[in-house]
């Protein structure tokens, strides 16, 4: 059985991103060096308000470099 990891959040925006960073640390990444991961920001539909948000993508992308990764955008 799969780990399931969990975080209750309550504040403000930055509270979310701290919570993110705290999340990825204790995440054992699942990529080898070098591999190339895309980070899907948006479906690209016009009025769109279901995307990932440029401070959560910014520390995923950052997390994914510490682990050797190449993070690139949809």
């Amino acid at each position: 059985m799969n780990d399931v990891l969990f975080q209750k959040i309550e504040g403000s925006p930055d509270k979310y991103t701290q919570s993110l960073s705290l999340l990825l640390r204790d995440l054992k990444s699942p990529f080898k060096k070098d591999d190339k991961i895309g980070i899907k920001l948006h479906w690209g539909e016009a009025g769109n308000h279901s995307f990932l948000q440029p401070t959560y993508a910014r520390t995923i992308a950052q997390w994914l470099l510490e682990q050797d990764a190449k993070p690139f955008c949809l």
